[in-house]
């Protein structure tokens, strides 16, 4: 698997994460002949928190601005659960 290359990990490893991905649907894995094709799933709420949290490590900014951030993101993510538990 290429990606166990890119990541210089084990098999073992980058399955146990990608499971754990696709078990939250942040990832959506196809299986294609003798390869597995993954990509990210941009309907999950959580897949676009986890872009945002990457974007932000990636570049430097304002700490305030990024505990703001968070704040509101999961702020949102709590009362799109909440409705979703009500319904």
């Amino acid at each position: 698997m290429q990606l166990v290359q890119v990541v210089n990990s084990t098999y073992n490893e980058v399955d146990r994460n990608l499971s754990i991905l696709e078990r939250e649907e942040v990832l959506i894995q196809q299986h294609a002949e003798h390869k597995r094709i993954i990509s990210l799933n941009f309907k999950n709420e959580r897949t676009l928190i986890l872009l945002k949290l990457l974007k932000i490590r990636e570049d430097p900014v304002d700490l305030k601005h990024f505990r703001r951030n968070l704040k509101s993101l999961l702020e949102n993510n709590n009362e799109n659960s909440s409705n979703a538990r009500q319904r």
